[in-house]
C-alpha cells in the first residue's frame, strides 16, 4: 500500500508465501538385543532443517515414558543402552525437531520378548552327620548364565546368603560339611540367565543328625569277638577281632557296612590287645599275645597294609636273650606309636619273677631300646606287669599292677614315671601306688588336656567278685587329685577323655544274670553324666573305646547269642544314644 502527501492510498495485489513444511516422521526401524546391550535403529531425516532427534523410552506401556537422549548428529541412526529387561517390552519412540523447533512424533516400537527361564527343581537333601549333599535338575536352555545356591535359617528364605555359584550349567550337586548338628537349614537354588533374570526353585530343608550304628559281625558259624576297634583318617573303621581259629583284620565303610574279613593265618592260641594306624597313615600295626606251650607265651607284633596283608612280624619273648626259649609268661598290655613313627610296648617279661617290660621297636619291627623294671628284689616275689604306657619328652609314664606273692596274690595299682636315660638302673623320678580292695585291676592311663593323668579299672573282693570300678586322677608327679568310685556290678575296661574334659569310659555292666555292653560319662566330680548299655544277646562288653571325628564314639566288643560270639560294633552320639 502506497500513500501520497494528501494522504491518498493505492493498493497492491496480495502476494501469499509458502508454509515451512513440519519435519517427517522418524519411526523406529528394529529394536535389537544381546547379553549386554539393546539397540534400537532408524532411518535417517531427509528434512535439509534439521535441528534434532529426541529419544523416549517406556517399560511395559507407552504412557510412563521418559526422555532417553537428544542427538544433534542426522546422521547418526543408532542408540543403545545397558540397563534393560528384555523379558518385557521395552518401547521406543523418535521425535524429530526441525530449526524452527517444529516436531513430528514417530511411532513406538518394542523388542521381542525374552522367555523368563523355568525354575529348577530341588532334590530331598541326603546327609551323613553333618555333612549334606544338595542335588538340583540342571537348566537346559542356552540363556543360562549361573547357578545361585541360598542357604537360611527359615522357611521364607529371610537373610539368605549365598552359599554357592558355578557358571557351569552341568554343575548342580553341592558338599557341605562342618554343619552344626541339631540346626535347622533351609536351602534355594535360582537360574540366572545371561540378562540378569534370576528365579527360584522350591524350598528344602534338612536337619543334621549324628550317624550312629549298632552292629554285630559273625565269620560264617565261628564264634568272633571284637578286640579293638578304631576309626582312620578316612573315617572308616578297623578292627582286630580273634575267632576260634584265627585272628582277624576287619575292614568297614564309614556306614558300619560292607565288611570285609581278613584272616592273617594265625592260631587260637593267640589273642590280640590293640590296634593303631600308623604316623603316616598307611599301614597298621596290632599287638598280640601267643601262648606257645606250657609255662611260655610271647609278644607279637603285627604290621599291615591297609587291606590287612602282612608287611612284617615282630616276635618278643624271653629268649630275645638268647636264654631259654620254652619259658617266660611274656606279654604285651599296651602298644602306643612314638614320637618317631616306630612303637612303644609295655607288658610283663618273665625272667627269674615276673617284671615290667617296656620295648621301643622301630617301624621295620626291630627292637631299639628293651627296659626291664622290678620294683622289688627277686626275693619278694612281687608279680609286676605293666599296664598302659603314656610317652613323655624324656621317658614314660607307666601305669603297672603288682601283684604280692603269686600271679593269684592280692594286687595294687602302681603308676610312676621313668626318665630314659635311667631306665636300665631302675630309678623312678616318682611312683605312687593304690590299694583300693584286694584285687586292684588297672586297665587304662591316659593324660588329659589339662596335663593331669587319669587312670582307670576295676577292683575285686577276696572272693573274686566285683566290688567297684574306679577313676584316679593324678598330678604331673602321681600326686592323686581325686578318686572316683563307680559302684555297682560293672568292670571299666577302657577310658577316654571327651573334648568337654569329661571321662568316658567302658567296659560291662551286669544286669540280673547276664552283662551288656556298657559306656558311661562321669565329670570330674564322679556325676554320671550319661550312661548306655548295648548288646541284645545273652552277654555283651566293650573292650576298647575312641571318640569319632565327630564327637561320637565308638565302642568295639563282643556279643553272645546261643553260645556263638560277634563282633559288637555301636558308633553312637556324642551323648552315648544310637539312633
Amino acid at each position: 500500500m502506497v500513500s501520497d502527501s494528501f494522504n491518498y492510498s493505492t493498493k497492491g495485489p496480495i502476494y501469499i508465501s509458502s508454509l515451512d513444511p513440519e519435519p517427517e516422521a522418524i519411526n523406529i526401524e528394529s529394536v535389537l538385543y544381546d547379553e549386554s546391550l539393546m539397540y534400537i535403529t532408524w532411518l535417517e531425516s531427509p528434512d535439509s532443517d534439521f535441528l534434532k532427534y529426541e529419544i523416549y523410552f517406556g517399560e511395559n506401556d507407552t504412557i510412563n515414558v521418559s526422555l532417553l537422549d537428544s542427538i544433534s548428529d542426522k546422521s547418526l541412526t543408532t542408540y543403545s543402552i545397558n540397563q534393560f529387561d528384555p523379558h518385557i517390552k521395552n518401547y521406543f519412540r523418535i521425535i524429530v525437531y526441525d530449526t524452527l523447533n517444529q516436531n513430528t512424533k514417530g511411532g513406538f516400537s518394542s523388542n521381542e520378548t525374552q522367555p523368563t527361564p523355568e525354575p529348577v527343581i530341588l532334590d530331598s537333601i541326603s546327609s551323613f552327620g553333618n555333612e549334606l549333599t544338595i542335588n538340583w535338575s540342571a537348566y537346559s536352555n542356552l540363556d543360562f548364565q549361573r547357578y545361585n545356591l541360598y542357604r537360611a535359617f527359615d522357611v521364607n528364605m529371610n537373610n539368605k546368603e549365598i552359599l554357592f555359584s558355578t557358571t557351569d550349567s552341568l554343575d548342580t550337586n553341592y558338599f557341605s560339611d562342618g554343619n552344626d548338628y541339631g540346626t535347622t537349614y533351609y536351602f534355594m537354588v535360582s537360574v540366572v540367565d545371561l540378562w540378569g533374570y534370576e528365579v527360584f526353585s522350591n524350598v528344602n530343608f534338612i536337619i543334621p543328625q549324628y550317624f550312629t550304628f549298632l552292629n554285630n559281625y559273625n565269620v560264617e558259624t565261628e564264634s568272633i569277638s571284637g578286640y579293638y576297634g578304631i576309626q582312620n583318617s578316612s573315617e572308616q573303621y578297623k578292627i582286630i577281632g580273634k575267632s576260634n581259629s584265627d585272628i582277624y583284620f576287619t575292614h568297614l565303610d564309614r556306614y558300619g557296612e560292607n565288611i570285609a574279613f581278613q584272616p592273617l593265618n594265625y592260631n587260637d592260641s593267640e589273642t590280640p590287645i590293640k590296634l593303631l594306624q600308623s604316623q603316616n597313615e598307611n599301614s597298621y600295626l596290632f599287638a598280640s599275645n601267643v601262648i606257645n606251650g606250657f609255662e611260655d607265651t610271647d609278644i607279637k607284633i603285627t604290621k599291615t597294609d591297609q587291606n590287612g596283608s602282612i608287611i612284617w612280624e615282630s616276635i618278643i619273648g624271653y629268649d630275645i636273650d638268647g636264654e631259654n626259649t620254652n619259658y617266660g609268661y611274656d606279654r604285651s598290655n599296651d602298644i602306643i606309636l612314638s614320637n618317631d613313627g616306630g612303637y612303644i610296648i609295655t607288658g610283663q617279661y618273665h625272667a627269674t619273677h615276673p617284671d615290667i617290660l617296656i620295648v621301643k621297636i622301630d617301624d621295620q619291627g626291630s627292637i631299639q631300646n628293651k627296659h626291664i623294671i622290678s620294683t622289688a628284689p627277686s626275693s619278694q616275689r612281687v608279680v609286676e606287669s605293666g599296664k598302659s604306657i603314656l610317652s613323655i619328652d624324656n621317658g614314660y609314664i607307666i601305669l603297672a599292677s603288682l601283684s604280692q606273692s603269686s600271679a593269684n596274690g592280692p594286687s595294687d595299682i602302681w603308676l610312676s614315671e621313668y626318665i630314659e636315660s635311667t631306665l636300665n638302673d631302675g630309678d623312678t623320678t616318682w611312683t605312687q601306688t593304690w590299694d583300693i580292695n584286694t584285687f586292684d585291676i588297672p586297665e587304662r592311663l591316659i593324660k588329659k588336656t589339662d596335663g593331669s593323668y587319669a587312670l582307670s579299672g576295676y577292683s575285686l573282693n577276696s572272693s573274686g567278685e566285683i566290688e567297684s570300678s574306679w577313676i584316679i586322677n593324678s598330678d604331673i608327679s602321681g600326686n592323686e587329685l581325686s578318686t572316683i568310685i563307680i559302684s555297682g556290678d560293672n568292670y571299666v575296661y577302657d577310658l577316654i577323655e571327651n573334648n568337654n574334659g569329661d571321662y568316658i569310659i567302658t567296659g560291662k555292666k551286669f544286669s540280673e544274670n547276664d552283662y551288656q555292653g556298657w559306656i558311661a560319662c562321669i565329670d570330674i566330680q564322679g556325676n554320671i553324666i550319661w550312661e548306655k548299655t548295648y548288646g541284645d544277646g545273652d552277654n555283651a562288653l566293650f573292650r576298647s573305646i575312641k571318640q569319632t571325628s565327630d564327637g561320637g564314639f565308638i565302642t568295639t566288643g563282643e556279643t553272645q547269642t546261643d553260645g556263638i560270639s560277634s563282633i559288637l560294633h555301636v558308633k553312637t552320639d556324642p551323648d552315648g544314644n544310637i539312633y
